[in-house]
């Protein structure tokens, strides 16, 4: 019984990843006009880059999420195949609001996946999604959690 991805030098795996849901986002839209305090929250989505090990980013943007408008708990229940070298590489997940007022859309935070340990999906336990408290960049205020399915498809089926 295997229940963790066994490594080789230039193993290539595929794995399914679910961005379920993320929850108390920071709001940062304060301060954008009257009222906003009151009316009006994030409009969150995820973007999704592969990287190397040591950061270096390989392919940006691999998938990004729907927009959920007006919220700090966005709920997107979606779902991505990719291709990754579990020894050479990382996922990061990068949280933004997309104002539409602004050119830049706000940093809201971050996660990177290792991949090392990670199970396959016919591991005899059902698996379970997770959350993950998302990460600053810089000296960037963030609060809040990423929740994730993940698992290595079985090369088998």
């Amino acid at each position: 019984m295997q229940s963790i991805t066994k490594m080789t030098e230039s193993s290539n795996e595929i794995i399914r990843i679910k961005l379920i849901a993320a929850w108390n986002l920071a709001n940062k839209n304060i301060g954008l006009g009257p009222l906003t305090f009151f009316s009006q929250k994030c409009a969150p989505y995820v973007q999704i880059d592969l990287c190397s090990i040591d950061g270096n980013l390989l392919k940006e943007k691999v998938y990004i999420t729907q927009t959920k408008k007006n919220t700090l708990n966005p709920k997107w229940n979606e779902e991505v195949l990719l291709k990754v070298n579990p020894k050479d590489q990382k996922v990061l997940f990068s949280i933004f609001d997309d104002n539409d007022k602004l050119p830049e859309h706000d940093f809201l935070g971050m996660f990177e996946l290792s991949l090392t340990e990670i199970h396959r999906e016919n591991w005899p336990k059902p698996i379970l999604t997770k959350c993950y408290d998302i990460k600053p960049r810089d000296d960037i205020d963030v609060t809040g959690e990423l929740e994730l399915y993940h698992a290595y498809l079985d090369p088998n089926s």
